[in-house]
């Protein structure tokens, strides 16, 4: 089975938008001239499957941590929701944004269990925890910041968009 960066970046629809040069750029585009809402959930999880050409993201609002660890482990990325402080850059009010959750670490070297001390995500505008500046790959979030930041905040269940193919 073809992994999921394969299929999106062989997808025809990718092709066609080649004007871009960042892919969420060229879903964005796509979904735009299909009249989808990349703002809304189900507009996101349906352009993206339209864009690979099968059935790929499933969006939840009860989404457990550990489901998200579960697909992490297998190797699969999650893109969450959340409110973020100072999103975008210097704003007053916490502001809603996604990241893709890509990796989760312990401080223990023992087997690792319950929730993670820090998630791994990349964020599009930049480095989450230093106001958005300099790169926003493999970004640490702690437990207790992640928890609170991304939706439904400070619940034991997540929104989020899984991946399976």
């Amino acid at each position: 089975m073809p992994k999921l960066w394969d299929m999106f970046i062989s997808s025809e629809t990718y092709k066609k938008y080649s004007q871009y040069s960042q892919p969420e750029d060229r879903l964005h585009q796509a979904m735009i001239d299909w009249g989808l809402d990349s703002t809304v959930h189900a507009d996101m999880m349906n352009g993206f499957n339209r864009f690979v050409g099968c059935l790929a993201d499933y969006f939840g609002t009860n989404v457990s941590l550990l489901q998200v660890l579960h697909d992490l482990q297998h190797g699969y990325p999650v893109v969450m929701s959340g409110t973020f402080p100072g999103y975008p850059v210097r704003m007053t009010a916490p502001y809603g944004h996604i990241v893709c959750v890509v990796g989760a670490e312990w401080s223990s070297e023992v087997l690792p269990c319950g929730v993670p001390d820090y998630w791994i995500v990349d964020d599009p505008f930049g480095n989450t925890m230093d106001n958005w500046k300099g790169s926003g790959d493999d970004i640490a979030i702690p437990h207790a910041l992640f928890n609170d930041w991304i939706k439904a905040c400070g619940a034991d269940s997540k929104w989020a968009h899984r991946f399976a193919i």
